[in-house]
């Protein structure tokens, strides 16, 4: 043996003591799950994610049924996926969905092997409210902050949490979160800096309910829409992956409803959380109980009582329930709502008391008379200055956080009044303007329930996704556009990659509205790397489209409560639901460097054009791009003809 290659070999031997030691010092999703105490250490989380189509209710079935707790864990103890009990290829992590939980300490570091094993296929998986300061090249986003994990390659995220709430991991490709990608992301505090924590005596790991919508066939089928067959319309929703369906020859699935367990005396903590895809809102009720919301989006708040929780894709809010009533099953009514309401979809789950008498549970409610609704958080009907006793909005609660004041009393560094619309192309006008051949040209669009064809607008610019992340290669590119470069253009020529750059540290304000009304769609908003404080929302009732006028009148409003001091510890949130026909006020800190899409969380609408990207700050406020990070792109060489 050379001298050379001796020392090859005992570096290589080296290096494998290393990796062994790194892999002895990671904690598995088990040993993470603990208690977080004052005497709880950081762990350093490791989790295995295998990307992969998979067949649901296929013959693992006939081996196990997945008990109700596998999702705490990284591998499935049961490879049998059983959702609604309709079998269907669904694009799974880890041949489970939703897939695996994460619920770690804040301040541990998490780190996530993703394997892509679906050829031709691009992944990526985005950690929805995480900030991920100092971590920003892991935020997940194809084109924007990476490139998609090409198929059998493996990405590693990793990055320390310096946050705590409800959050959830999805994949950020297309509509692949509607096909099974999804899942839970918890991070506890320290009891003394949970400002609810007097109010409730448990919260437990199996207390998680992600609610998420279902298609009984990929949802790339309807990708991006047909002209029969059309829409994108749920056929069913699933309460922690799980579910029953009634056939139209009256027979239902043999799949146990989800069951979430108390005991009476006690008071428990439960987080929500919408990993919705489609346009249908999530109408939560719970048989018998209130609901005390202590937190929206991670964020806690000042807390309020409500009967029935409205929320739409992306949302989080956590309450807590008194278990005072009698030892029985009582149920939990998903109803969906929007374009849901025609075909009357729902789920249902159990609360079931420990001890409880089977013969005392109640007649499963139905869709039209449902459960009682009460008082609604999130109504869908909103004044939001002039609340009654039936509903409450978002805005209206306090924050139960530090607060930074600048926010509300200083003016704004930057205001960008935002509108959001459909363009409508229709046969017998404007047509040509996607479908005419002789084009190198070939726009985005996708047909809805009612068959029309149309395309998303956000700013006035339709969304043009970038050849390469803008976050690592975005030197030699001019990506920055806006709807002044597109002066009285007609879609779909008013398309480019809308960034808005700001300086670091600015205050900036948002005011979202829905400029033209399209029937049973409301829009969720997400702000990727910041939390905003909602000001204000509201409606315009008997309006089809805002115009100018109104939104003189909204700012003129805003301006006198502002010369008030109205906007008291407003709450903070990461993703907001615009009212139909109406409009929020929001403000953040643009205090984390990095470019952060902010978007509508419906991925139909997402995709085909409604997001943009904030800058902030500049390349020199950002930490160094990892080591190896994989880059993409053209590749447009010259032409040299080879003999």
């Amino acid at each position: 043996m050379t001298r050379v290659n001796f020392f090859l070999y005992i570096l290589y031997f080296f290096s494998l003591i290393l990796k062994i030691k790194c892999l002895e010092n990671f904690s598995t999703p088990e040993e993470c799950l603990r208690p977080c105490t004052n005497s709880t250490k950081p762990k350093i989380c490791y989790y295995e994610f295998t990307v992969e189509y998979y067949p649901a209710v296929n013959d693992a079935c006939e081996l196990c049924k997945p008990s109700t707790t596998q999702g705490l864990l990284n591998y499935p103890t049961c490879q049998c996926i059983l959702v609604d009990g309709v079998e269907r290829t669904v694009f799974s992590v880890n041949r489970m969905v939703p897939g695996p939980n994460i619920q770690i300490c804040k301040n541990d570091y998490v780190v996530i092997d993703v394997l892509n094993n679906a050829e031709g296929i691009g992944v990526s998986l985005h950690y929805h409210g995480l900030f991920q300061n100092n971590y920003q090249y892991y935020d997940g986003v194809p084109y924007v902050t990476q490139c998609p994990i090409q198929g059998f390659t493996k990405f590693r995220y990793q990055f320390k949490v310096k946050q705590s709430g409800t959050y959830f991991w999805h994949s950020h490709v297309q509509t692949h979160r509607l096909d099974g990608q999804y899942g839970a992301f918890i991070i506890r505090d320290l009891s003394e800096n949970e400002p609810n924590i007097n109010l409730y005596d448990e919260d437990k790991p199996d207390h998680v309910i992600i609610i998420s919508d279902w298609m009984h066939y990929l949802s790339t089928e309807r990708w991006p829409g047909l002209k029969v067959h059309n829409g994108q319309s749920a056929d069913n929703i699933l309460i922690n992956g799980r579910g029953k369906w009634t056939f139209d020859n009256k027979t239902t699935t043999n799949v146990d409803y989800e069951t979430f367990y108390v005991d009476k005396g006690k008071k428990y903590r439960f987080r929500l959380i919408n990993s919705f895809t489609t346009v249908c809102l999530a109408q939560f009720t719970i048989e018998g109980h209130s609901l005390k919301i202590i937190a929206q989006d991670g964020s806690h708040v000042l807390p309020q009582d409500v009967d029935t929780i409205i929320t739409s894709a992306g949302e989080r809010v956590d309450f807590i329930i008194n278990a005072m009533e009698n030892k029985k099953s009582y149920w939990i009514q998903v109803r969906g709502l929007g374009e849901c309401e025609e075909k009357k979809v729902q789920q249902f789950a159990i609360l079931k008391y420990n001890g409880d008498r089977q013969d005392e549970d109640t007649e499963q409610p139905d869709y039209v008379d449902g459960l009682e609704q009460g008082i609604i958080y999130n109504p869908l009907v909103v004044d939001c200055d002039n609340e009654n006793d039936s509903s409450i909005c978002p805005s209206s609660f306090k924050t139960a956080e530090e607060f930074d004041t600048d926010i509300v009393n200083l003016k704004p560094d930057y205001q960008f009044i935002l509108p959001f619309y459909f363009h409508y192309y229709e046969k017998e006008t404007n047509y040509d303007n996607i479908f005419t051949t002789n084009k190198t040209h070939y726009p985005e669009f996708f047909v809805t329930n009612t068959a029309v064809t149309l395309v998303s607008l956000f700013d006035g610019v339709i969304f043009k996704t970038a050849s390469a992340p803008p976050l690592t290669e975005n030197e030699g590119f001019d990506y920055t556009c806006d709807k002044s470069n597109f002066k009285n253009c007609k879609p779909p020529e008013c398309s480019c990659t809308n960034i808005k750059k700001i300086k670091l540290n600015s205050i900036v304000e948002l005011i979202l509205y829905d400029k033209v009304v399209q029937p049973l769609t409301i829009h969720p908003f997400h702000l990727h790397g910041h939390k905003f404080h909602v000001l204000d929302m509201g409606q315009f009732l008997e309006k089809r489209s805002i115009n100018n006028s109104d939104i003189t009148e909204i700012l003129n409003n805003h301006k006198k409560k502002l010369e008030k001091q109205m906007y008291n510890l407003p709450p903070a949130k990461d993703t907001v639901l615009v009212p139909q026909s109406g409009w929020v006020i929001l403000r953040f800190r643009a205090n984390n460097p990095g470019f952060w899409l902010f978007h509508c969380h419906l991925d139909w609408h997402s995709t085909t054009g409604m997001q943009l990207i904030f800058q902030i700050g500049g390349q020199t406020d950002l930490p160094p791009i990892p080591d190896g990070f994989p880059t993409c792109g053209n590749f447009i060489p010259s032409i040299n003809p080879i003999d």
